[in-house]
């Protein structure tokens, strides 16, 4: 099946795009080394799977991914380009458009998403990293935020928003996603989905960035993850009635029983990754020993590649 990344460097928050050594993103990266070696990780991964990487990115993401680090990805889309000027809050626009341009069934992964173990056989219409299953109060992120842009001035509001705000109401049950990884088989409804969403995204991309300015670094990323994740359950409920027909490595989880020690026993089982925040930029004993593990084997897997990431880090 054909494997898609996408960088789009209009999310990155520091000031020179271009420098690999101030790298930092909203969505919790702030070490360049970790954040360039998972993309080594990921993408060859895939390719000594015999997949067929796409890389879907604007023009300094070429110049990073491409020219500067020499990825072999198998061939890149600038279609990102399309975002200008940027939004400097907006990190999902440019894995929807990604989601939006494909026409064949697809797996789009995170960069910091990979498989250690073949990739399962797609059977499904819609394939994700899990489903989750928990319940929902007036206080729950993604029902202040559904609330907080059915209440705004954002021009042409999908009309699934408002019905999520009116569907879901005190200790309802709400079935989210993870997508590190998502595609599937039903490119009409990820396409339709994704295109609806990143619509509206770009038409409102600098009214977002105002909205968004002062709002906390968690916000932002519920703000993101609403847009993306919870509308993309949403659409497909619509379709399907159900969510008993999406695939997913990590399966379907609880969110009040156990959800770590699920997640990390499926995430073994599967051979499936992804780097939360924990893994990015957590403080505690455990995360920090796991990226220095993770630095060490990308150094002996690649290094040439690794050595050209130092390069550039100067170090």
């Amino acid at each position: 099946m054909k494997i898609v990344q996408s960088l789009y460097t209009g999310s990155f928050i520091n000031q020179n795009k271009n420098d690999l050594s101030t790298t930092a993103t909203l969505s919790g990266y702030m070490d360049p080394k970790l954040y360039w070696y998972s993309w080594i990780r990921s993408l060859f991964s895939f390719l000594e799977s015999g997949h067929h990487v796409q890389l879907v990115t604007d023009d300094i993401g070429k110049e990073l991914l491409i020219d500067k680090l020499a990825l072999p990805y198998s061939d890149v889309d600038l279609s990102l380009n399309e975002i200008n000027p940027p939004s400097k809050k907006c990190w999902a626009i440019g894995k929807l458009k990604a989601y939006s341009i494909q026409r064949e069934p697809f797996l789009h992964f995170d960069n910091d998403a990979f498989f250690v173990k073949p990739i399962p056989q797609i059977s499904s219409p819609l394939f994700v990293q899990e489903v989750i299953e928990r319940t929902i109060n007036f206080d729950d992120w993604f029902t202040i935020v559904a609330k907080d842009i059915a209440l705004s001035d954002f021009d042409d509001i999908p009309e699934e928003v408002f019905k999520f705000v009116k569907k879901y109401k005190e200790n309802t049950i709400c079935h989210s996603t993870i997508v590190g990884v998502i595609g599937g088989n039903d490119i009409e409804l990820i396409n339709a989905y994704s295109t609806k969403m990143y619509n509206f995204m770009f038409k409102n991309r600098h009214k977002m960035d105002e909205f968004l300015q002062d709002k906390s670094a968690i916000y932002i990323t519920f703000f993101m993850s609403f847009l993306e994740e919870q509308m993309l359950i949403e659409f497909y409920k619509e379709k399907y009635g159900t969510i008993n027909n999406i695939q997913s490595p990590l399966g379907f989880t609880n969110k009040n029983n156990n959800y770590k020690e699920t997640v990390e026993k499926r995430s073994i089982e599967t051979g499936y990754v992804h780097f939360m925040s924990t893994i990015k930029n957590g403080t505690d004993k455990a995360a920090v020993d796991y990226r220095k593990r993770f630095i060490k084997n990308t150094e002996e897997l690649y290094p040439e590649y690794c050595e050209l990431v130092n390069i550039y880090l100067n170090n």
